[in-house]
């Protein structure tokens, strides 16, 4: 079994190997992946353990993310739950406790009436289940109203260098994980509200016009278990277009109602020192930066890269994947199965001796 295993494991590296980029560490790609699988699953792996060096100034909410995805908004989550503590409510934690529904009122409510009444539950339960901290999309679409039910609570705006380098980032970020949410074999394991919500979100809050991706219009099923994206909307010039002016406009939106104490513009080439002196640390700064590592660095384009090209390979061997699995299963139980039936016949001859005349 472990020859067989093992074989297999090393036949996956070689084929992953081919997609290192030149030039590129391919243990610290294969190490980020992890990291990213991690960030985007949040049951996968452990999150990151928080030493919680800067106590919370106030109960509840602590930090609303302005910053759209792909500003670096997975390494500033891991430099805040190491400052902070807490946990992050984001795309994830909205699915985990089922509340697509709520957040699709309360962005009506919104909308339609500058209404928080809706949002405000939503906070106060977020709350008691331990979340401090709102990042990423599309909850960092509800920054304005966020900042509204709680007035005591900072404002992170992440922006990446030009608008131009940010698009970019988010073009290959999409075709990634809309290849995830949309298209078998991996759609049999996201659930479908994903795309839901995000759509409506990003109609309603970001101004851009999307529309679902259905099979077969612009889905392709190559393999009767495997399909791909025959037509991204991130390549459409007008999506484009409007992907940018809702950046842009964001950004001159958080920064016109923000008030410039309770506000961070934030690049993460910036490192820890914003972070820890917007905070409002004052005494012991020069204490927590001695604790502090390397800046968190999660979720770059290369390994984005290479987890869309493994995403491939593994599904289009998914059924060699499951067989194999099965087989492995098979062999370690038909071993485990022997070697309690021969314990078992010799504890029964141990008791069941023949009398010696």
């Amino acid at each position: 079994t472990r020859s067989s295993g093992g074989g297999f494991f090393m036949l996956m590296l070689l084929i992953c190997g081919c997609f290192f980029p030149s030039g590129v560490d391919g243990f610290s790609i294969v190490e980020n992946t992890a990291k990213t699988v991690g960030h985007l699953t949040g049951y996968i792996f452990p999150s990151i353990p928080t030493r919680i060096l800067i106590p919370p100034k106030h109960p509840g909410l602590q930090v609303i993310g302005a910053g759209y995805g792909k500003t670096g908004t997975k390494s500033i989550e891991d430099a805040l739950l190491i400052l902070l503590g807490g946990d992050v409510y984001d795309m994830r934690a909205l699915l985990k406790h089922g509340h697509e529904d709520r957040w699709i009122k309360a962005l009506n409510e919104w909308d339609q009436e500058k209404s928080l009444e809706e949002l405000t539950s939503i906070v106060q339960d977020i709350e008691s289940l331990g979340y401090s901290i709102t990042l990423d999309f599309p909850i960092s679409l509800f920054a304005e109203p966020l900042s509204l039910v709680r007035p005591n609570a900072k404002v992170l705006l992440s922006t990446r260098d030009n608008v131009e380098k940010w698009y970019k980032s988010w073009k290959v970020f999409i075709r990634m994980t809309h290849h995830f949410i949309v298209c078998l074999p991996w759609s049999l394991v996201f659930p479908a509200q994903f795309q839901n919500v995000a759509l409506v979100f990003y109609r309603i809050m970001g101004k851009v016009q999307l529309e679902p991706y259905q099979y077969p219009d612009n889905i392709r099923r190559l393999l009767p278990w495997f399909e791909v994206i025959t037509e991204y909307d991130v390549d459409n010039k007008t999506i484009e277009e409007q992907w940018k002016q809702s950046y842009l406009a964001n950004i001159d939106r958080i920064t016109e109602i923000i008030d410039k104490e309770r506000l961070l513009i934030y690049n993460v080439k910036q490192g820890w020192d914003p972070l820890i002196d917007w905070l409002g640390v004052v005494e012991d700064a020069s204490s927590i930066r001695a604790q502090l590592g390397p800046f968190p660095h999660v979720n770059d384009k290369s390994t984005v890269d290479f987890l869309c090209k493994l995403s491939h390979v593994a599904g289009i061997m998914m059924p060699f994947l499951v067989l194999s699995g099965f087989y492995v299963m098979y062999r370690t139980w038909k071993s485990i199965i022997v070697s309690v039936s021969i314990l078992l016949t010799k504890l029964l001859s141990a008791v069941v001796k023949p009398k010696v005349e």
